[in-house]
């Protein structure tokens, strides 16, 4: 950084901020209810390429659903962090809170709607929902008492 520092500038061959911007627009062009599942195509002005979605599932959701929408899944994402959160001193709630961890920096930097077809994205955005849900769900196993947390 210190010899260099346009290196950290340079994209290389991805085009994610050109993509999070045309996606942006299209957010803000419909924000009311979005496209729905109507096909959608961001040109990047530096390149022919032509991408279907913004690289970004949270983008993709907002051009998609709107405004509504995108609160809705990021009200759900967030109870199910808060959730995995509370149920991190059980083993399914830490197996749950670094799934969403994870799954938010991934979906965040790549994604693109887990809804549209089968994919192994499936795995890092419906798999830790389920477990949020499933957490507290056996009557014997609740949140562990403050005196037998770790320290």
């Amino acid at each position: 950084f210190l010899l260099d520092s346009s290196v950290f500038l340079k994209r290389g061959v991805s085009y994610r901020s050109e993509l999070w911007e045309q996606g942006i627009i299209y957010a803000f062009d419909n924000w009311k209810v979005g496209l729905g599942f109507e096909k959608f195509w961001l040109a990047i002005t530096t390149t022919d390429k032509i991408f279907s979605h913004p690289h970004n599932m949270f983008l993709d959701i907002a051009v998609r659903f709107g405004l509504g929408g995108l609160i809705s899944w990021l009200l759900l994402w967030s109870w199910a962090l808060v959730r995995a959160y509370q149920f991190r001193f059980t083993e399914l709630g830490s197996a749950t809170l670094v799934l969403l961890i994870y799954s938010t920096v991934v979906v965040q930097t790549d994604g693109i709607a887990q809804w549209m077809k089968p994919n192994p994205g499936w795995f890092v955005t419906w798999l830790p929902l389920a477990m949020a849900f499933a957490l507290g769900s056996n009557k014997q196993r609740t949140l562990p008492e403050r005196s037998s947390m770790p320290k």
